[in-house]
C-alpha cells in the first residue's frame, strides 16, 4: 500500500491510467471468458461440479484472507474490534447473498475483482468511505456495459444482484487495507474532493434519468410492440419473489427500487469504516 501511495503522489496521471486498465481488463472481456468458462469447466464437468469447485476454491481464498487478517488483529483484538465487526458482517451478507440471489458460484469472481479495484482505488481516493462509493459506481457501470451493450439479447434485468456482489467485494479489499496497514493517512482534502465528485456524478445521472424516460430514450419495461428493445431496465418482468432457472436453482432477483435501498444503507453502513481510523492515524503518513 505504501508503494502505490507513493506511486500516486509521484505520478497521478499514470496511477489513473492504471485504474482505468485494470477496470477496463475487469469489464471488456466478460463475454470471452463467459464462453471459456462455459466449454472448459461447465460442459465437461457439470454444473453440480463445476459449482462445487468454484466453491472450494473460494472457500480456500477466503480461508486464506480471514487467517492473514487474524494475524493482523490478534495483537490488539480490542482496538481493532471495529474492523473485526465490519468483517464479519460483510462475511454474513456475503453467505446470504450466495444463498439468495446467486445461480452459480463463479459469481464470486465479482468479490475478488472488486477487492482489488478497491485496493487500487484508495491511494488516489483518500478514504474508505469514498473509496467504496466510486468502486459500487463503476460495478454499476460495468452492469450497464453488460445489459445495455454486450448481451441485450441474453440479459433479462439490469443486474442489482451482480452490483451488490461489487460492492462487498470492495469492502473486503477496504478491511484488507484497514487490518494491513496501521498507519495509513485519511487524505482529507482528497477524500473531500473525491466523495463531491462521487455525490455530483451520481446527482447528475439520477436528473438523466427520469429525463431519458420521459423521452422515451430508455424504458423500464420492453414496449409493448418491440420483440426486444436495447434500453430497457427489465425485459422480462419477474411473476414472483422467487425465480427457478434449474429444479435445485432457485434465487431472489433484486427489484431497481430494492436494489437501490439495499445499496444505500450498506454504503452508508461502510462510511463507518472511516470513523474507525483514530486521530493518529489522520495525522500520520503512509
Amino acid at each position: 500500500m505504501k508503494r502505490l501511495s507513493c506511486f500516486f503522489k509521484k505520478a497521478p496521471f499514470l496511477y489513473f491510467a492504471m485504474i482505468v486498465a485494470y477496470f477496463l481488463l475487469v469489464v471488456l472481456p466478460h463475454e470471452l471468458i463467459g464462453k471459456w468458462l462455459a466449454t472448459s469447466l461447465d460442459e465437461k464437468l457439470g454444473r453440480e461440479k463445476y459449482n462445487q469447485l468454484v466453491l472450494f476454491l473460494a472457500f480456500v481464498a477466503l480461508a486464506t484472507f480471514a487467517t492473514k487478517f487474524w494475524v493482523n488483529v490478534k495483537s490488539d483484538a480490542r482496538a481493532n474490534k471495529g474492523t473485526i465487526a465490519f468483517l464479519l458482517f460483510t462475511l454474513a451478507i456475503i453467505a446470504v447473498a450466495f444463498n439468495y440471489l446467486v445461480v452459480v458460484n463463479i459469481e464470486v469472481i465479482h468479490l475478488f475483482q472488486y477487492a482489488l479495484l478497491a485496493i487500487l482505488l484508495f491511494p488516489a481516493v483518500g478514504s474508505y468511505g469514498a473509496t467504496i462509493g466510486w468502486a459500487t459506481l463503476l460495478g454499476a457501470a460495468d452492469e450497464a456495459w453488460q445489459h445495455f451493450y454486450l448481451a441485450p439479447l441474453k440479459s433479462n434485468y439490469y443486474d442489482f444482484n451482480d452490483i451488490l456482489l461489487d460492492l462487498l467485494g470492495a469492502a473486503l479489499g477496504l478491511i484488507i487495507i484497514k487490518s494491513s496497514f496501521k498507519n495509513l493517512e485519511i487524505q482529507t482534502e482528497r477524500a473531500g474532493t473525491a466523495m463531491s465528485a462521487l455525490l455530483l456524478t451520481t446527482g447528475v445521472l439520477a436528473l438523466l434519468l427520469p429525463v431519458a424516460f420521459a423521452a422515451g430514450l430508455i424504458h423500464y419495461y420492453t414496449p409493448e410492440k418491440e420483440a426486444i428493445c436495447r434500453w430497457v431496465i427489465i425485459r422480462a418482468p419477474q411473476t414472483s419473489f422467487w425465480t427457478t432457472v434449474h429444479p435445485n436453482v432457485t434465487f431472489h432477483v433484486m427489484q431497481p427500487m430494492e436494489g437501490l435501498i439495499v445499496l444505500s444503507m450498506l454504503l452508508l453502513y461502510y462510511q463507518g469504516l472511516d470513523n474507525q481510523v483514530n486521530i493518529a492515524q489522520k495525522s500520520q503518513g503512509v
